[in-house]
C-alpha cells in the first residue's frame, strides 16, 4: 500500500518552563510516492519537540498530495509515557477517535498515528493515519 502525507507535529512547552534559553529539536522526511507507477507527488512529515517534559501540547497535520483530506489537530496534550516517548489522543474532523505517538531516538523519531474508533462517514481519512519515519532536521 502506497501512503502519502503532508505531516507535521509540534510539541510545544511555555518557554519559561526551560528558562529563556529552551532548546528545540527538530525532525522532518520527504519522499516521493507512486501509486500505479505514476508519481503521486512527494509526502512531508515534521515533528518538533521542545526540551524534555512530562507533559507537552501537540498539534499536527498529515494530508495526501493527491487528495484535499487533511487529518490534524492543534494544541492537543499530551503524556510522557517513556523517557523519549509522548502519546496523545485527538478526535479527527471526520469524528474518528485517534492515538498519537511520538517516538525520538537519537537523531531519528517516529510518528504513529492510529485510529482507535471509526465514525460512520469516517472511512476516507484513514488512509493518513499509519507511521512516519523523521531524521533531525534543522528548525
Amino acid at each position: 500500500m502506497n501512503v502519502s502525507l503532508l505531516a507535521s507535529i509540534i510539541i510545544l512547552v511555555p518557554s519559561a518552563a526551560f528558562g529563556a534559553d529552551s532548546s528545540t529539536r527538530c525532525y522532518s522526511a520527504k519522499e516521493e510516492l507512486f501509486g500505479n507507477g505514476q508519481s503521486l507527488g512527494h509526502s512531508y512529515a515534521s515533528a518538533s519537540i521542545a526540551n524534555d517534559d512530562k507533559s507537552a501540547l501537540v498539534s499536527f497535520s498529515v494530508s495526501m498530495p493527491d487528495s484535499g483530506q487533511v487529518l490534524g489537530n492543534k494544541k492537543i496534550a499530551s503524556t510522557r509515557i517513556a523517557p523519549n516517548s509522548h502519546e496523545f489522543r485527538f478526535l479527527d474532523g471526520w469524528g474518528n477517535q485517534g492515538k498519537g505517538t511520538l517516538v525520538i531516538s537519537g537523531k531519528h523519531a517516529s510518528l504513529i498515528l492510529e485510529v482507535e474508533k471509526v465514525n460512520p462517514g469516517g472511512n476516507n481519512i484513514l488512509r493518513n493515519y499509519g507511521t512516519y519515519n523523521l531524521s533531525l532536521s534543522q528548525c
